[in-house]
């Protein structure tokens, strides 16, 4: 493994040993920043991601990696949606049908949104509840970038995190 010691006095640098003197360190600089990705979402307020590397140059011969921001993000599609869209009530939407293999959830299954009883900390999952049996689960680790927090919040989940809604351009 590169700058891992392979004899007394060497280490390993591009698959040789060589003597640790014998090289030099180079930093590494972060690149440039690519273009914004598409917008998570169509209306409500969704995310797009721009993210760079630290590969100007990269850093080599045990020396540091770059420091700050790897990826940020900015608001787009910020224009209300229709009274009728609720977008996490489409996410869970997207899994009906699927039981999951939950026993007792019907292979007709229709998942509509849970908003009470999720713990703060939870607000970004995507939590659903079986129209017949009333019963809820977390359908999915993440909900979709730009998905509101809570059903009385303009904060919006990012990256699995619930941001306040006026430090939005986060760091990841």
């Amino acid at each position: 493994a590169e700058g891992t010691e392979c004899a007394l006095g060497r280490w390993c640098q591009e698959g040789e040993c060589v003597p640790i003197t014998s090289v030099s360190p180079i930093n590494g600089n972060w690149g440039d920043w690519s273009e914004f990705s598409e917008c998570s979402l169509p209306c409500g307020g969704g995310v797009s991601r721009s993210k760079r590397q630290c590969d100007n140059p990269s850093p080599r011969n045990g020396d540091r990696y770059c420091l700050g921001e790897r990826i940020r993000y900015k608001s787009c599609n910020t224009h209300s949606c229709p009274k009728e869209k609720d977008v996490r009530a489409e996410q869970c939407a997207a899994f009906n049908g699927k039981t999951f293999n939950i026993p007792g959830i019907n292979s007709n299954v229709v998942w509509k949104p849970e908003y009470n009883g999720i713990l703060e900390h939870e607000r970004c999952r995507l939590y659903c509840t079986d129209s017949i049996s009333g019963k809820s689960f977390m359908l999915q680790e993440r909900v979709i970038d730009g998905t509101p927090c809570s059903s009385d919040s303009f904060d919006v989940c990012v990256n699995g995190n619930c941001l306040v809604s006026s430090n939005f351009i986060s760091k990841f």
